[in-house]
């Protein structure tokens, strides 16, 4: 039996008013693999962001509520900018929260320019109530073994990949490079070159490729960046069931790292430090010590005082967003400690974090019982 046209569309409507998760799940990978691709962004909330959402005009922008029933929000987002000429920009999109673990989705099949210069940009204006996440190169490499494992007669390809790596050189004014390289080679290969070159992973773009009767297939590909935004084709399942999963999964653990560690009176004002540890004694070099003062202070919003810088480096830190307040100590030649004090909220560690793990070097962040 035959759809109508107009079933067929009901079908495959990103934006129908969905009943609940798993047909809203449905719907979306019939549009995709019908229509096209979507992007999405991961974020956390502060609060309930439907109530955020449901404030209508905030700023620059403007959102509008088109439909909202078991956490499925539709709406649509409006942002009037410039100041010489105004421009405005308008699309639609699909909110919803995962069922277990409370991080948002964002999802939209509007252009590039809406989804960065209008969902982005709004997201970020709600910072620090709204956080994005932040992902290192082997957590991206994560979310390609999970798809891995669910194809594995599948080839997964890079096809194109923006790296930083740092500059070795004393010469060099720069302490860090950029490349954007158009590849088209296994995925485990090329992060095996990223850790070879001390390089870490900025963006990707992908492809799952499968035998056919007529050669290598196409089946599913995307986007991966560091900042949470995915671009999913051919297949929504698949990569709700895999990469978004896992990134979903890896932002919630570190929310959890992240939160509660201010040292207050029901703690009998106890100290919960974070470290970043590294793979090499990289101070064992003391200039690394004013390298990472010199990337502390490229952090906006963020008021510093160097106490001690030699041999061993003590900072202060505050964040004047929210008004967080850190110490950090280099006391080993392999890790940075980050030692919160009376305020501290997990969007300004977050950012912290982020900050110097894509200006100074890439580390692994651990809590106290993991370094023992």
């Amino acid at each position: 039996m035959s759809l109508s046209n107009d079933s067929f569309l009901t079908n495959t409507t990103l934006y129908a008013s969905h009943t609940n998760y798993e047909a809203m799940i449905e719907q979306i990978h019939n549009y995709v693999t019908t229509c096209g691709p979507v992007r999405c962004v991961l974020f956390v909330s502060e609060k309930d962001a439907y109530e955020h959402f449901e404030k209508g005009a905030i700023g620059e922008f403007r959102v509008e509520r088109q439909h909202f029933h078991n956490g499925i929000y539709i709406g649509q987002l409006s942002r009037e900018y410039g100041r010489k000429r105004k421009k405005t920009i308008v699309g639609r999109f699909l909110l919803f929260r995962h069922n277990e673990r409370g991080i948002y989705v964002v999802l939209t099949n509007e252009k590039t320019s809406f989804f960065e210069l209008g969902l982005l940009k709004y997201i970020g204006y709600l910072y620090p109530i709204f956080t994005l996440p932040f992902f290192y190169s082997w957590e991206m490499e994560e979310m390609l073994d999970s798809l891995a494992s669910s194809r594995p007669q599948g080839a997964i390809m890079l096809t194109k990949l923006s790296r930083k790596s740092r500059i070795t050189s004393v010469d060099s004014r720069k302490k860090k490079e950029s490349d954007l390289t158009w590849t088209d080679l296994p995925y485990k290969e090329v992060f095996e070159q990223t850790r070879q070159n001390d390089a870490w992973m900025q963006k990707m773009w992908f492809d799952l490729l499968e035998e056919t009767a007529i050669g290598k297939r196409k089946v599913f590909g995307g986007s991966i960046s560091r900042k949470g935004v995915f671009k999913c084709e051919l297949q929504f399942k698949l990569f709700y069931e895999t990469i978004l999963e896992r990134s979903i999964r890896i932002f919630f653990r570190r929310r959890e790292q992240l939160s509660n560690r201010a040292r207050t009176e029901n703690t009998n004002y106890q100290v919960k430090p974070l470290f970043i540890e590294f793979d090499e004694p990289i101070f064992k070099h003391k200039e690394q010590n004013r390298r990472l003062v010199n990337v502390l202070r490229k952090l906006p919003h963020l008021a510093y005082s160097v106490v001690h810088d030699n041999p061993y480096l003590h900072m202060t830190v505050t964040d004047y967003i929210d008004n967080s307040n850190y110490e950090i100590w280099i006391l080993s030649d392999s890790r940075i400690t980050i030692a919160p004090q009376t305020i501290s909220s997990m969007s300004s560690l977050s950012r912290l974090c982020d900050h110097i793990s894509r200006e100074f070097k890439e580390g692994l962040l651990k809590d106290t019982k993991e370094t023992a």
